[in-house]
C-alpha cells in the first residue's frame, strides 16, 4: 500500500512556522547579556564555512544555516554543553504554546547532513545520505525544484506531524561538482574525518564556486578552496 498523499501546504507551512520560531531564538539570543555568546557562535560557523557576503547568490541560505547552527548544533562550554534552543526552552518554554514546543522539540532532533538525490516524483523526493547512511524520502518534491538525480545538496531534515521536509537552508552543489564531493566525503571518512568537517569544507569549497563562477571547478574544490 502507498501512504496517504501528504498535505504539503500544511507541511510547508509549518516549516515556515519553525523557521520563524528558531528567528525568535536567535532574536533572543541577540539580547543581553547572550550577545557576546552569539557573537562567538558566529565567528566560529563562518570560519568553518566561509564568510559570507550580502551580495553572494546563497546569502538567504547561509543566514539560515548560521542561525540553526548557533541554536540547534552549537553547544558552548558556557552552557554546560547543552545546545542553545535547550537554553531557551528552560528560561521561555513556558511562554510557549504546545504546538510551538513540539515544532521546536523536531528542530531540536532535526538532521544536517549531505545528501545525493536517488529520484523524486509526485510521492516526493528520495535522497541518500553521504555523511551517516540511510534513505529518506522528502515529502514534497516541490522543496528541491531544480536539484536533478545525482546531485548533492547540504541540507537539514525535520520531522514534521509524521513527515520528513527540509528547512529553509540548503547548499546546492553544482551537478559538476557531484563527483567530486561524493569522492572527497568517501576519502574523508575513509580517514575518520568528522561529518561536519567533511560537509563544512565543502560549504567553504562551494561558496568560492558561487563566487568566482570562471574558476575552474577543480580549483574551487581543491584544497585552496577551503578558506576564505
Amino acid at each position: 500500500m502507498h501512504p496517504s498523499p501528504v498535505d504539503c501546504d500544511a507541511l510547508l507551512g509549518a516549516v515556515s512556522q519553525v523557521k520563524a520560531l528558531l528567528d525568535g531564538v536567535g532574536a533572543w539570543m541577540a539580547e543581553a547579556p547572550r550577545k557576546e555568546l552569539a557573537h562567538r557562535g558566529r565567528e566560529k560557523f563562518f570560519e568553518r564555512t566561509g564568510r559570507v557576503n550580502e551580495d553572494d547568490r546563497s546569502f538567504d541560505a547561509r543566514m539560515n544555516a548560521f542561525l540553526e547552527f548557533l541554536v540547534l548544533d552549537w553547544k558552548p562550554a558556557d552552557v554546560r554543553g547543552r545546545t542553545l534552543i535547550e537554553l531557551f526552552v528552560a528560561e521561555q518554554g513556558q511562554r510557549l504554546s504546545k504546538r510551538d514546543l513540539d515544532l521546536l522539540a523536531s528542530a531540536s532532533a532535526s538532521q544536517r547532513s549531505l545528501f545525493e538525490l536517488v529520484d523524486k516524483g509526485k510521492r516526493g523526493a528520495m535522497f541518500g545520505d553521504l555523511l551517516y547512511g540511510g534513505r529518506w524520502r522528502i515529502a514534497c518534491s516541490e522543496q528541491v525544484l531544480g536539484v536533478d538525480a545525482g546531485d548533492v545538496i547540504e541540507a537539514r531534515i525535520v520531522s514534521i506531524d509524521g513527515s520528513l521536509a527540509l528547512l529553509p537552508s540548503i547548499y546546492h552543489h553544482p551537478s559538476e561538482a557531484a563527483v567530486l564531493a561524493r569522492t572527497m566525503v568517501e576519502e574523508g571518512l575513509k580517514r575518520k574525518e568528522s561529518p561536519r568537517d567533511l560537509s563544512d569544507r565543502l560549504a567553504s569549497m562551494l561558496l568560492r564556486h558561487d563566487r568566482y563562477p570562471g574558476m575552474n571547478l577543480r580549483q574551487a574544490y581543491g584544497p585552496a578552496g577551503h578558506g576564505h
